[in-house]
């Protein structure tokens, strides 16, 4: 603990597996430092959870890494390894950690892991509650226990895994409702909850087996597809289990000094995809990891998510005999045993259900109140949060637990005057007769290693929970997170008559802090009568003279495009300073010539004369039209650009503004009054259909952890339409009009509470439009301060929005 270490609660951690080193979650996440990329130097982690409490990290179970089971061990279970059998060696090792630091005697005590710790915490509590009634434990104080994306219900997590892997988009909607063949006409409910353990078994490794081996039959076709849906092309295809949203592109693969292997089994690289394999990427001399950090969202940044410099820093000889490891004991240390857990490892509870309950009968026994939290990151797919929402939510029928507090979004706020508060994520929480209290939490944006995620977010929830406070509570109130110097041997130097085409030649941008090997061009086309087109052109970095040129455009409608030229695709980003531009690497300019246009007119630097054209309506029509003839212009001022393949672009509104445009070009070609050879149109996140928008939207908000099982489940009466079974693709614009998103006239009372029940599920939680990123639900900012701490939130959002030189916010 940073501060009063004699007084503060006592936290044990155990990383799951089976088999997986608590280690991890020590030098790669919660602890108080993190490796560096030279594998051996640690710098300070500003997140770590002994800015709460004192911290045991323990490493079981026995035989994992730097745990072993000596020569004289008991003969009945030596080299066996069961959940039984952790667990009792969980609590004579917190027995044998008493003794030997007797300080932490009834101490506040919480156990907390990830992942199989959704099976060793509930195991080893239940055990540790009992034992404690029976007097054989004494001196331990447990106040509770927290676990992280928990693998409690092994059938509950492939149940979940099939609506949710489809809407990750990890499967094609035919796969999905091929699933339908395998539902019995009897069933009633919608193919979502549908459970799948008909046709499959978990076997003593944890896997799933078909009943059925058969795939020409009927039930063995159904065991193999769900299988396929939910295990294999979660575990065993290219994608991060860990984060669906993170991927490593850079892979060292040369070996570790003195090790002849340079690559890990198949089931070490599915449970450690993050990790490098043997040494650093970069073999270079002191990087301080810490300034690769982006403390202004607390979020992963330099790709240090992707590199495993653990290995061979706790291999070191020096550390390991800092560490106490024996001299005797020469087993190379690794992340995760692959063995054990495939081999050896007895995995006997593949539902923890019966534990829970017995924890609650104990805990009633003591009167001795309680306190759960089962937090999830909701980007995981190993033990995704839907897995941990059903499993307790059925717990609650089962154990008659109350509802405490409704889903609803829960706040981070990193500083103090922050101008924007985001939320952290999305609570629900439950009682079992006022003794024992669950909070079932996500952590928004983060994979299976929370702290690696969001460690911010991932601080301010440990913390009330610990210090049982609403989970709101600002983290600046309690904790402070400024960096430390650095030790002196660490500090080196600081971080170091013209032709239209030419008139409109960018020869010298402001700010750039590298020198461009293109030619770029900016300037105004000409549209319809009186409205003129602002435009930026890069040629390709690419010489090859077969080239393409892409038209970009960005949605709204209202939007500029120079968001996609300075924050997305584009060759330059804008450094914090406002000032400079840093390169993209990897910018669309690699491999086409872009074209960059605000459109419609008077967005961006684009404008009207009002005395050419004095219209004051906008359409899609008319947005298309100008669009057509700003092109045609362009070509006019390069000729050379008009034989190139040519391919339309944009993403959001550009869904309706690209196939008009594209169309309204085709006309033209047809007609013989064009000759641009175009060959295609591109649309990312498009807005192509507000009617399938509507119908997509519950589920998807649903299935993205945003809305709660009870509000979603409500809508179940209101599913109309062609595929009412599998209950995705219900006709909500039977209710409400998808454009307005307002309830349709002349409903009877029971589509007026469909239209009422579908618009409070559309608009979220209380609080969710004004802080939720629509633009990526797993991305938030956390540190921007106000100018002035008294200017309220409307003010400086009524600031930011009267600035009209150019305004990315005109959307």
């Amino acid at each position: 603990m940073e501060k009063d270490a004699d007084t503060s609660p006592l936290i044990l951690w155990l990383n799951g597996g089976p088999g997986c080193s608590s280690l991890s979650g020590l030098l790669k996440a919660r602890g108080p430092f993190l490796n560096n990329l030279d594998g051996e130097t640690l710098y300070e982690n500003i997140f770590s959870w002994t800015k709460v409490a004192n911290v045991l990290y323990i490493e079981s179970p026995k035989e994992v890494e730097f745990s072993y089971q000596a020569s004289d061990s008991d003969p009945d279970t030596q080299n066996k390894f069961s959940d039984d059998l952790t667990a009792a060696d969980n609590v004579r090792a917190l027995q044998d950690f008493l003794k030997c630091h007797p300080r932490y005697q009834n101490r506040k005590l919480f156990i907390t892991g990830e992942s199989y710790a959704g099976v060793y915490i509930p195991t080893f509590v239940d055990l540790l509650l009992k034992k404690t009634i029976d007097g054989s434990v004494t001196g331990v104080d447990l106040q509770g226990f927290a676990i992280g994306n928990g693998d409690f219900s092994s059938v509950l997590g492939i149940n979940s895994a099939i609506s949710l892997t489809y809407f990750r988009g990890m499967h094609s909607k035919k796969e999905f409702e091929g699933l339908a063949r395998c539902v019995p006409d009897s069933y009633s409910g919608p193919m979502t909850y549908y459970d799948w353990s008909k046709y499959i078994e978990i076997d003593i490794r944890g896997h799933p087996q078909p009943r059925n081996s058969d795939p020409s039959t009927h039930d063995g076709f159904c065991g193999a597809e769900i299988i396929r849906q939910a295990w294999d092309d979660v575990w065993n295809t290219d994608n991060d289990v860990y984060n669906t949203y993170q991927d490593c592109y850079e892979r060292n693969p040369l070996p570790a000094p003195g090790d002849q292997d340079a690559t890990s089994s198949i089931e070490f690289m599915r449970r450690s995809k993050r990790d490098a394999i043997g040494r650093p990427l970069k073999y270079s001399p002191f990087i301080d990891g810490a300034k690769r950090l982006n403390y202004q969202s607390t979020d992963n940044n330099g790709g240090l998510q992707c590199v495993n410099p653990k290995e061979v820093y706790l291999n070191r000889p020096e550390v390991r005999q800092a560490l106490n490891i024996p001299d005797t004991f020469t087993r190379k240390w690794q992340v995760c045993s692959d063995t054990m857990e495939d081999l050896y490892y007895d995995q006997q509870y593949n539902d923890t259900t019966p534990f829970f309950e017995s924890i609650f009968a104990s805990a009633n026994a003591m009167r001795k109140p309680l306190r759960v939290m089962l937090y999830h990151g909701d980007a995981d797919m190993a033990c995704q949060f839907l897995e941990g929402q059903w499993f307790l939510e059925s717990l609650a029928k089962k154990a008659e637990l109350t509802t405490k507090a409704e889903f609803a979004p829960w706040m981070y706020e990193q500083i103090e005057y922050s101008y924007l508060k985001n939320p952290g994520g999305y609570l629900k929480s439950f009682a079992y007769k006022d003794i024992v209290t669950i909070d079932l939490i996500t952590i928004k944006g983060a994979g299976h290693m929370i702290p690696v995620d969001r460690p911010g977010p991932m601080l301010q929830a440990i913390n009330n929970f610990v210090t049982n406070v609403d989970y709101n509570t600002p983290l600046w109130r309690t904790q402070n997170i400024e960096r430390k110097p650095l030790k002196a041997e660490f500090i080196g130097a600081p971080d170091s008559m013209i032709s239209r085409r030419d008139a409109d030649r960018v020869y010298d941008l402001p700010g750039l802090t590298f020198n461009p090997d293109f030619k770029q061009h900016s300037g105004y086309l000409q549209a319809s009568t009186g409205n003129k087109l602002f435009y930026w052109f890069v040629e390709s970095q690419n010489k090859d003279p077969s080239t393409p040129l892409v038209l970009w455009l960005n949605g709204g409608p209202g939007c500029s495009s120079l968001i996609g030229m300075l924050q997305e695709n584009g060759p330059f980003r804008v450094n914090p300073d406002q000032r400079t531009l840093w390169e993209n690497v990897y910018s669309w300019n690699k491999a086409a010539h872009v074209l960059y246009i605000d459109s419609p007119r008077r967005v961006g630097f684009s404008y009207q004369n009002m005395t050419e054209n004095d219209d004051e309506l906008w359409d899609d029509d008319k947005t298309a039209s100008d669009a057509y003839y700003a092109i045609e212009d362009f070509f006019t001022a390069y000729p050379e650009m008009k034989i190139m393949d040519f391919y339309t672009s944009g993403e959001s509104y550009a869904g309706v503004y690209i196939p008009l445009i594209t169309a309204f070009m085709v006309n033209k070609i047809k007609e013989k009054e064009s000759t641009i050879n175009l060959k295609g149109m591109i649309i990312g996140n498009g807005e192509v259909s507000y009617i399938q928008d509507l119908r997509s939207t519950p589920s998807f908000a649903y299935y993205h952890g945003m809305v709660g099982k009870t509000e979603y489940d409500s809508l179940s009466d209101c599913c109309t339409g062609e595929d009412v079974m599998s209950g995705l693709y219900c006709h909500y614009d039977d209710f409400i009009d998808p454009l307005e998103w307002t309830p349709r006239k002349d409903m009877d009372r029971a589509g007026q509470t469909c239209a009422n029940k579908i618009r409070t599920l559309l608009n979220g939680p209380p609080g969710y439009e004004e802080t939720n990123d629509p633009y990526n639900l797993y991305q938030d900012c956390y540190d921007l301060p106000v100018r002035n701490y008294s200017e309220s939130r409307s003010e400086m959002k009524g600031k930011v929005m009267m600035v009209r030189d150019w305004n990315t916010f005109k959307c």
